[in-house]
């Protein structure tokens, strides 16, 4: 899929087509016959800006997270920030540990995802509700 092709999907579809486009592009899309499936290396992280234990937004995400860490055997973090000070230093964190996805849960996260996206090529950032989208950020 070309990389034109891939951003217009991304902008169209939302973060949650990401994840999906983002394994198909790098490992490729292989045979439904296995039952599990391990991308050893993979890593994935995800933020949110509060509590997973909130029944609700957060908690979504993170179920989304222990899926993909059950089904994908891949390994998966998660850091719930407590203010906006931490967002920068947070996708800094996962970042610089070779994380290839790290999903900024919540719009608040846009700015600060656009300054590090630019110093971590190699990982993506994917902003949910978020307004804006480089290279390796999307929303």
């Amino acid at each position: 899929m070309a990389k034109g092709r891939l951003r217009w999907l991304l902008k169209s579809r939302g973060a949650e087509f990401a994840l999906v486009v983002a394994f198909c592009i790098t490992f490729g899309c292989q045979s439904s016959h296995r039952t599990s499936t391990s991308l050893g290396g993979f890593k994935v992280a995800l933020l949110t800006p509060g509590p997973v234990s909130d029944a609700g937004w957060n908690a979504a995400a993170f179920q989304g997270l222990q899926q993909i860490n059950k089904e994908l055997n891949v390994e998966t973090a998660l850091v719930q920030t407590r203010s906006p000070a931490d967002f920068e230093d947070s996708l800094r964190h996962f970042a610089s540990r070779d994380f290839n996805i790290v999903f900024a849960h919540g719009f608040e996260y846009t700015d600060a995802a656009l300054r590090v996206g630019k110093l971590f090529p190699k990982t993506w950032f994917i902003v949910t509700s978020g307004s804006g989208s480089a290279a390796n950020v999307f929303r």
